[in-house]
Parts: C-alpha cells; structure tokens; sequence
C-alpha cells in the first residue's frame, strides 16, 4: 500500500515535470483565440469549471471560469491563463487519471447501499432513470448519471461526485417548488406541476406511465390509489392536501432536502457568484422590502442580468401591485431567496421581447413592449405575462449597452442595508 502511493506521488510529480517547456511560458488571456485555448477550455471542462461548448476564443466565460479555477485553488485571481495556473490544471487532470481511490463521497458503478437508492430515487424524479429504485448502481444508474452529468457540461462518467449530487439536490428541489406554485390540480389540467406529481408518484411506486404533463385518466387513477393507501378523501384530484403529504413523505425518504434555512450571503457579485446559485430554470421566491409582498419566479433567459418569468397568474397580479396595478421599468430593491441563499437584487417590473401566445425561442415578430421581431423571450405560459422582466445584482450589466447600470445598483444597495439591518 506504501508503495502505491509512493508511486502516484513520482507519477505526478514525473507529470508536471514533462509539462512542456511552452506550456510554461504560455499566457492566455481575454481577446486571444487558439486551439491551445480550445484544449484549455476543455481541460477546465474536465475538472468541472466550463459548461459551454469550447470554441477557442478566449472571451468573458472563458475569464470567469479561469477565475472561479484560481479562485478554488487558492492561486493569483487574474483571470489570466499563465503557467500557475496550468501547471495546477496539468496536475489535477493528471490525478484525475492516476487516482483510483475512489474514496467515501463518491458513488460508482458496482456499488451496493441504501444511498445509491437514494440517489435513485431522486434520478427519477428528475425523469433520468426509467426503472425501481434498488440500491445497486448498475448501467441503467450509471447512464442516467452521466446523461445529467453532460446537460451541466461536467466531465461524463457516470460517477456520483460530490459536485454531480450537489446539482442533483438542486435540480429537485427546484422542481418540488414547481409544484407547490400551481397549486391544486385536476383532470384537463397540463403545466410542469403535472409532469412533477407523475415523477413523484413514479416514486412512489403509482405512476408507471409515461411523463406527460397532462392530468388524464391515467393520472387520476395514481392520484385515486395514493388517495386510498394513505386514507385520504378518494376524488382523484390532487388537492393541497393531497399535495402537501406527497411532498412530506418524498421529504422524509430523503429524496427532496427538507429544509427552510438560507444562508444570507446579500452583497454577492452577478458574474463570479450569483449567475450559478441562480441559474437559468432555477426558481425564487421575490421578496419586496418597501411593500412585505412576495412572488415566485423563474430564471428563464439572461446572461449580462437575470432575465426572470413569474411561475403564475398570481404571482403576475402581486409583481403588477407593487407599481400600483400595472407594469413599470422602475426600478425596486428586493431581496431574493432562491437554492438555501437570500441574495439583495434591483427589480424592474416591465415584462419586454416576448409573447405568451407564442412557443419559447419562436422568431415571431410584435414581441411586447415593441421589441419588434425576434426570439421570443417567454417560456412560461398562462401567466398573463408577455415576455421576461429584468432582475439586477451586484455588478451585474445591462445585455445591449454592457453597462453597469446605476439605478439597479442604487437598489441593489438599498435592498443589501435592509438585509443588514433585519436579516443579522
């Protein structure tokens, strides 16, 4: 045993020290464009700090991920590619390949335990794995794992890292938070909240159909049998009752996390931090610190700022009361509770580039607020909204100008002392 682990030390140390002698006088940096930067993009990729598609060309992502890359290793924050930062990657991809040891946070095929049903469980409530839940982490596991792995552009091996079950835990409690949003649902009914109660009564053991989105027949005799086994009113409807105890009992099998504290991190920068605890199809709940009203929405679109959909009606009505009964561009200070995190934000309340009655990312023309033709900007439908409403953080840009837009970040300041004067 002392001997391999003598062995993988000269291994990497051998490793960084045949990195080529242009490796280390080499120096990336925003505006270049090289396949040399295509293998790095790549190589960040593999360790999990690029989820876009490599193109070579160095620009504000590549920036950012080099970044958050020094900034996890503790190594110069430049955001420049020079030969620290390299020589860190060279020998963290070369770990990656000669460190078999697994280790006790990593589940992999082969492997049998309570645990891997568990994360089971929770594959198929994201709609991943199309089989019982058994506690061995065979192939069917292993290609759901990886099939989530690619759709966050991590490193696809099928293995469950700490990373992977982060993103899991996050991807399911956004979809529970769906589901309470649309309340009681009913025959005819279709939106995400039916596709969410189908996964979770497939769960459950219910529901061995299909996910649709739709509540036919098929669903209410899911609904009806949970009814009966659990000593309910029998209708078939899921009522918030009905509602309220599924999501209890999913809790207490572990598969969605339960609990309702958040940690406070207010003044928390747009391009280093809050574009990835509130990714795009996340879900917040929008807190308004001069009025006490809240509402829930969605990150639908957005790079520059989040570009955000309420999930409902209702939610619609409560953002339009906030100016008075109807949509306006001023801007407000909020505070926004979103993946265990409450962050201080500036809101603008004027849906824009988008029409209900038209798929998401048509090209249609007549988008609201006369942003004439283009992609439309709406993916949630039934909401009585046309379009996405701006939601500014810290240092956040504007998406046309690419500017740091003054009024936003004057609320985002009111709303970051109202967090410090009630939250601590």
């Amino acid at each position: 045993m002392k001997f391999c682990k003598v062995f993988v030390v000269l291994l990497t140390i051998v490793a960084i020290l045949l990195i080529p002698i242009t490796a280390s006088a080499a120096l990336y940096q925003k505006g270049m464009e090289s396949n040399e930067i295509m293998k790095l993009q790549n190589d960040l990729a593999s360790l999990g700090f690029f989820d876009v598609e490599a193109t070579g060309f160095y620009g504000e992502i590549t920036y950012t991920s080099v970044y958050e890359f020094q900034k996890e290793h503790n190594l110069y924050l430049d955001g420049i590619a020079g030969n620290q930062t390299l020589t860190k990657i060279a020998e963290l991809l070369h770990n990656v390949i000669v460190d078999d040891d697994r280790g006790k946070n990593l589940l992999y095929e082969g492997m049998t335990s309570e645990i891997v049903k568990l994360y089971q469980m929770k594959l198929i409530y994201l709609g991943l794995l199309n089989c019982e839940a058994t506690g061995f982490y065979g192939i069917l596991t292993k290609t759901a794992v990886a099939t989530f792995q690619e759709g966050f552009g991590l490193k696809q091996d099928g293995i469950i890292t700490e990373e992977t079950a982060s993103l899991i835990n996050r991807m399911v409690q956004t979809k529970v938070t769906i589901l309470r949003k649309y309340g009681e649902l009913k025959m005819t009914n279709e939106n995400p909240a039916v596709s969410t109660l189908q996964v979770l009564l497939t769960c459950m053991g219910y529901y061995n159909y299909e996910v649709t989105g739709y509540y036919g027949d098929i669903t209410k005799r899911a609904v009806i049998a949970f009814q009966v086994a659990y000593g309910l009113h029998v209708d078939g409807m899921a009522s918030i009752e009905t509602l309220e105890l599924i999501e209890k009992i999913i809790k207490e099998a572990g598969v969605v996390e339960n609990s309702t504290m958040y940690q406070v991190d207010l003044l928390m920068n747009w391009f280093e931090e809050v574009q990835y605890v509130f990714a795009i199809n996340d879900t917040a709940k929008v807190y308004d610190i001069w009025t006490g009203k809240s509402f829930y929405i969605m990150r639908t679109f957005g790079y520059n700022h989040a570009d955000c959909e309420t999930l409902t009606a209702l939610d619609t009505a409560i953002l339009k009361s906030l100016y008075g009964g109807e949509f306006n561009w001023d801007r407000r200070p909020v505070l926004i509770y979103t993946n265990g995190t409450i962050i201080a934000a500036s809101l603008s309340g004027m849906p824009h580039a988008g029409r209900d009655d038209m798929p998401k990312d048509a090209w249609v023309p007549d988008r609201s607020v006369n942003y004439g033709t283009g992609a439309n900007l709406d993916a949630i439908k039934g909401n009585d909204m046309d379009g996405v409403f701006d939601l500014h953080f810290y240092l956040s840009r504007t998406h046309f100008s690419n500017a740091i837009e003054p009024r936003h970040q004057d609320a985002v300041m009111q709303a970051y002392n109202y967090g410090i004067s009630h939250l601590y």
